[in-house]
C-alpha cells in the first residue's frame, strides 16, 4: 500500500509543477486581475494548485501511518 501512495503522491507533485508553470504564465498574460476575462481559468488554477497540495499532503500522511 505505501508504494501505491508513495506513486499517487509522485503523480500529485509532477500535476503540481504544471499548474503552478501554467499559474505563472496566466499571472505574466495578467489573468490574475478580477477584472481579466481569463480570471476564471486563473481562479480555477489555484484551485487545482490548492487541491494537489491537499493530496500529497495527505499520500505522505497515509504512507508515514502506514511505516508505523
Amino acid at each position: 500500500m505505501r508504494e501505491l501512495y508513495q506513486a499517487e503522491a509522485a503523480l500529485r507533485r509532477g500535476r503540481l509543477a504544471d499548474y503552478s508553470s501554467e499559474l505563472e504564465t496566466a499571472a505574466a498574460r495578467g489573468d490574475d486581475d478580477p477584472h481579466s476575462l481569463r480570471f476564471g481559468a486563473y481562479a480555477t488554477l489555484q484551485l487545482g494548485i490548492a487541491a494537489e497540495r491537499t493530496m500529497i499532503d495527505w499520500c505522505e500522511w497515509v504512507v508515514e501511518q502506514l511505516r508505523r
